[in-house]
């Protein structure tokens, strides 16, 4: 419930707490906390942090979003790092490791980099791409991954991996979920950000919501910058 701007040496500061919900026009997330540097272009999230972009959906201990141009260009996971996509009821492409790096292209995922304890769960469907074929698990520590049009076009391995491909029909899909596994509705977000009222100001190229019970209202208020860019996102908690 509470937004501050605070001044450090290389500039201005946003930090937001507590249960905080945001989105932009690719974006939507939640945390328990956050940061914003509008100099470095840099958003940390901490405390649950949970990003929806398209299909996926990216989680980790903490979370940092990089923006380029204002388009996301690169977010860094840390710790019990995991993407996921959802093929089928019941049925997940997953992604997951230590520490990951994610790239983007025009707010498309396009490359992540798995850093240690790498494991991946990937569906393989015929093609109408309307039915499973097999699903392939392949367990790697460090590997590097490129999709194209939101499917996986390559896997690197930078040490021989364990891999098997197995039947559709051969398997149950329970037995597909790796560790630290977790899907978390974004519709359950989107219902908080459409029922929010509450105070909007732009703060550099972000858009905040604040609760009006905010008692950094005020003091806020003095210090904004007027919108110098067009990506806008929305903050509240």
């Amino acid at each position: 419930d509470t937004l501050r701007n605070e001044q450090i040496s290389s500039g201005n500061l946003l930090k937001a707490y507590y249960n905080v919900n945001y989105k932009s026009d690719a974006i939507i997330g939640s945390c328990d906390s956050l940061t914003y540097l509008p100099e470095e272009e840099m958003l940390v999230m901490n405390v649950n942090p949970t990003m929806w972009l398209e299909d996926y959906q990216l989680t980790s201990d903490t979370l940092s979003l990089f923006f380029k141009d204002n388009n996301l260009h690169r977010a860094s996971l840390n710790n019990h790092s995991f993407i996921v996509s959802q093929v089928d009821s019941g049925a997940f492409n997953q992604i997951s490791g230590k520490n990951m790096e994610a790239f983007f292209a025009n707010n498309e995922l396009s490359n992540i980099e798995v850093k240690g304890n790498g494991e991946s769960i990937y569906f393989v469907q015929d093609e109408t791409e309307e039915n499973l074929k097999g699903v392939n698990k392949i367990i790697c520590s460090n590997m590097n991954i490129r999709l194209l049009n939101k499917a996986i076009e390559s896997i690197h391995f930078y040490k021989e991996p364990d891999a098997k491909l197995y039947p559709i029909d051969e398997i149950q899909l329970k037995d597909f979920i790796l560790k630290d596994f977790i899907w978390r509705e974004k519709d359950i977000t989107l219902e908080k950000l459409r029922l929010f009222k509450g105070f909007t100001t732009n703060i550099h190229f972000f858009s905040f919501s604040l609760p009006m019970k905010s008692k950094w209202h005020d003091s806020f208020l003095k210090r904004k910058n007027k919108s110098r860019n067009s990506l806008k996102c929305l903050f509240f908690s």
